[in-house]
């Protein structure tokens, strides 16, 4: 019947985990590819049961599992110097947000006043309105 074989790869899962961290998932699916018989999702499969190392998906790394040591509450130098890739994501995302949302009010509000007409090649500004609600306008 189906024998399981006995004779596994040996993965050097230090130099994995060392390409993951430094240069990410696409660095470290060639390195699987170019040294290893196996697929990516075996190479993390046995990382995860095999290893020392546990995966921090807030930070997306590979970082040594709590041996109940105090010293997995310090940040290394690395993680000080380099912000964490998807947080940055999101609050640059956030932050373009923030402006858009700012853009488009204040669109709205211009909007009220000027009227683009591209066919005839008007620009219409409502001067009475505009300068109701507190604006000046200038001619150039």
């Amino acid at each position: 019947m189906g024998e399981k074989r006995k004779d596994r790869e040996i993965i050097d899962f230090d130099s994995f985990v060392e390409i993951f961290n430094t240069y990410g998932k696409d660095a470290a699916l060639k390195h699987v590819s170019e040294c290893y018989s196996v697929q990516y999702n075996t190479v993390v499969k046995r990382l995860r049961a095999e290893s020392p190392y546990r995966f921090d998906q807030s930070r997306d790394r590979y970082y040594l599992k709590d041996n109940g040591s105090d010293t997995d509450q310090f940040l290394t130098i690395e993680e000080l110097s380099c912000p964490p890739r998807q947080e940055t994501r999101e609050i640059h995302n956030n932050h373009n947000d923030a402006v858009l949302n700012l853009i488009v009010d204040r669109f709205y509000e211009l909007n009220k006043f000027v009227n683009f007409l591209s066919r005839e090649q008007k620009i219409i500004v409502n001067l009475t309105s505009a300068r109701a609600e507190g604006y000046t306008v200038e001619y150039i």
